[in-house]
């Protein structure tokens, strides 16, 4: 395990952004494990921003939601699901198929 200690939350979900990244070019058919909250809202939408300029690069990824996700629709606008604006699975153009919802 690596633990790296940065000073912004800006810094915090930008290196957390770069580890999908890399985690993501290295597999094509990644499976995140989506996590709610607002800790991770900067990360998503970094991950929507760079979606937006290569969605090639995303079109294989797949996305599992953890946490309280369990009975939201997919189309819920709130921050608690990755559904508006840059928080948003929309951004990422998501099909029902690579997006996984349990309850």
């Amino acid at each position: 395990m690596e633990i790296n200690i940065l000073d912004t939350y800006e810094d915090l979900s930008r290196h957390a952004a770069e580890v999908l990244f890399r985690q993501l070019d290295a597999k094509k058919d990644m499976l995140l494990c989506a996590a709610t909250g607002n800790s991770p809202t900067r990360t998503y939408q970094l991950l929507a921003e760079e979606c937006g300029r290569r969605p090639e690069r995303f079109a294989a990824m797949r996305v599992l939601k953890l946490d309280e996700w369990g009975g939201i629709p997919p189309t819920t606008r709130e921050p608690a699901n990755l559904t508006s604006g840059a928080t948003s699975s929309e951004p990422l153009e998501y099909r029902p198929h690579p997006l996984y919802l349990f309850r």
